[in-house]
């Protein structure tokens, strides 16, 4: 009797294995470079983030990291978080971004300049004093695309169309994944 109760629970075990594998199932994406604009024309959507040591994203910016700024911000860091909304017209082509980033700073000195921090480096932006965060809109970029062959270079789609990686977003940091609405 032990044994089949043994077995029993055996089998059911199997049996709910089985069934979440089969709902974990999903179409695994095939990537390949558009030809055409006409493939990706259309608003698309994403959300990307990405964390840093906040000496690394002052480099980015183009600025100078030195004594000064290593006292001030300590070894603090900076995660950005973009909701992108992509729009390519292919007839006209032409296309335009924009998104809404929100930056989280923690660690380092945050704690100490977060009131200065917040109304020089982040003014304008909705901030968050519990999380130490800032959010704000920005409409990236609008006009013409240009060069349709190079635009595409750096595109991948998905074999039904409805899903778009741009490579070497913010600056070769990160992939922006961007599904079609």
């Amino acid at each position: 009797m032990k044994k089949i109760k043994v077995f029993g629970l055996l089998a059911l075990i199997l049996a709910f294995g089985l069934v979440f594998a089969a709902c974990g199932e999903t179409e695994q994406d095939t990537w390949s470079n558009p030809t055409s604009l006409d493939q990706i024309n259309g608003t698309w959507k994403g959300i990307v983030s990405h964390k840093l040591a906040y000496k690394e994203w002052y480099g980015f910016w183009g600025r100078t990291w030195g004594t000064q700024e290593e006292e001030y911000y300590g070894n603090m860091s900076m995660e950005a978080k973009f909701d992108v909304i992509l729009a390519i017209n292919s007839a006209t082509k032409t296309n335009s971004q924009t998104h809404i980033e929100t930056d989280t700073f923690s660690g380092g000195n945050i704690n100490s300049i977060w009131e200065e921090f917040k109304t020089t480096t982040l003014s304008g932006a909705l901030n968050n004093d519990k999380n130490h965060s800032a959010t704000w809109s920005e409409f990236v970029n609008s006009g013409n695309i240009g060069d349709v062959d190079k635009y595409l270079e750096n595109i991948l789609i998905n074999q039904n169309g409805n899903k778009m990686k741009f490579l070497g977003w913010l600056n070769n940091k990160v992939d922006l994944y961007l599904t079609k609405q």
